[in-house]
């Protein structure tokens, strides 16, 4: 089975480098089994766009997004392919639509893992936009890697984009633990 789906998240926290792991990937959507521990509802992962609207905070300060790609070799074949976009004036924010270029990691089916998709700084108030695709292989599916607090088991959870970190970029519009 395969979905596709667009989380939509905002960045409250700071400009500093976030880099989104495939476990994080997968821990989007997950569904409480007991009050402090998540199960997963897909075990593949395929990101197929990243997009990220990032506002200025003044008129007269000018803020930067960027987005990287990990290659699939580090060094050696991988292009780490790096864009970013700085905004221009309070009616032009910076904005990014990027596609995974073939040699990255994220555009293949990737399954549980550490490794990193990509890389994002984006200012406070950021919204991004992350379009994936999820497949249930038909071993199963894993329980979830973080932990949760407070959860009503049986509800269904979208965790925050960076959920092994700091969870400074959380999902909108959706309830997260």
């Amino acid at each position: 089975m395969r979905l596709h789906h667009v989380f939509r998240y905002r960045n409250t926290g700071a400009t500093t480098p976030i880099s989104v792991s495939f476990d994080d990937l997968l821990e989007q959507w997950e569904v409480a089994i007991t009050s402090t521990q998540m199960a997963r509802l897909f075990n593949a992962v395929r990101v197929r766009k990243v997009e990220i609207w990032s506002p200025m905070a003044s008129d007269l300060v000018p803020v930067t997004c960027t987005l990287d790609w990990a290659g699939t070799t580090i060094g050696a074949s991988g292009n780490n392919l790096k864009v970013s976009d700085t905004s221009m004036g309070s009616n032009m924010p910076a904005h990014i639509s990027a596609r995974a270029p073939p040699t990255a990691l994220a555009a293949d089916w990737q399954a549980t893992g550490g490794g990193t998709a990509f890389t994002i700084a984006t200012p406070s108030n950021s919204i991004i936009d992350l379009h994936v695709s999820y497949g249930v292989i038909d071993d199963g599916t894993a329980a979830g890697g973080t932990a949760a607090v407070g959860a009503t088991v049986g509800a269904n959870y979208f965790r925050p984009l960076n959920v092994s970190g700091a969870a400074l970029i959380v999902p909108l519009g959706y309830p997260f633990v």
